[in-house]
């Protein structure tokens, strides 16, 4: 399995800025390590994850 995870900081108008990436290879339980980040989200934003699987192209 090749997994792919994004953190996203989404607008209320549904612009995206990334926050932190990581992908993993290996068994059918994964754990993804997106790197410690300082970053504050506005009070009116909002928090996305967006996993994918292999195939996926960033």
């Amino acid at each position: 399995m090749n997994v792919h995870v994004r953190l996203l900081d989404v607008t209320p108008g549904g612009a995206a800025c990334l926050i932190a990436k990581g992908q993993v290879r290996g068994a059918e339980e994964v754990v993804v390590d997106l790197q410690d980040v300082a970053y504050r989200l506005r009070a009116e934003d909002g928090a996305v994850v967006d996993v994918v699987n292999r195939g996926y192209r960033h």
